[in-house]
């Protein structure tokens, strides 16, 4: 599923398209051990070991990437910290994002994509318009920026609802809505994208 989200304008960026993509190497001993001192002994969410799992196909979304979209500005890797030894970490368009350049600080460490999601806008650099791939979603045909916005515009984006501090109670869904659709008409107005999934 791809995901589409904004900022407010930065100078000299208003036709720039940048990728922002999340990664954690699962494996990673130092992360386990601090994720482990963190978690609680009981978990009602999905914090299964595949979720964290590296299959060894992020090399492939940097190809695709290459191959496919050359056009984009930048593309800003998020992670714990962990970079695969692979990775030419000296690329020009690359710009290597750790939690803590971003996410406040009483919200670290960060284990939750919710946490690492919300404040993807903060991070420095970011084009207005940017495009959020998880690592498990690939380009495997050429893309152009129209497929992703027109007229400055998105094409598709996902809303979804960032804050579930408690998912059964209607008030805190009905807050987020509207406190979501707020910001939408600050930014947009009454635009709407063509499809919302």
């Amino acid at each position: 599923m791809l995901q589409v989200k904004f900022t407010r304008g930065i100078a000299g960026m208003e036709d720039a398209i940048d990728f922002v993509i999340a990664w954690v190497d699962g494996q990673d001993d130092r992360w386990r051990k601090q994720r482990a001192a963190f978690q609680p002994e009981i978990s009602n969410g999905d914090d299964s070991e595949e979720r964290y799992r590296d299959w060894g196909l992020l090399r492939y979304w940097f190809r695709g990437a290459e191959r496919f979209a050359p056009w984009v500005r930048k593309i800003h890797f998020v992670t714990w910290g962990h970079i695969p030894l692979w990775l030419n970490v000296n690329h020009p368009k690359l710009h290597i994002v750790k939690h803590e350049d971003y996410i406040p600080k009483e919200f670290l460490p960060a284990f939750n994509s919710h946490v690492i999601e919300m404040y993807l806008h903060r991070i420095k650099g970011l084009s207005e318009r940017f495009v959020y791939f998880n690592d498990d979603m690939f380009m495997i045909r050429p893309l152009c920026q129209t497929d992703f916005f027109k007229d400055g515009k998105p094409c598709d984006m996902l809303a979804f609802q960032p804050v579930v501090a408690n998912s059964s109670n209607p008030t805190i869904k009905i807050r987020v809505n509207q406190y979501l659709f707020r910001e939408w008409q600050k930014l947009f107005g009454n635009f709407y994208p063509q499809n919302i999934l």
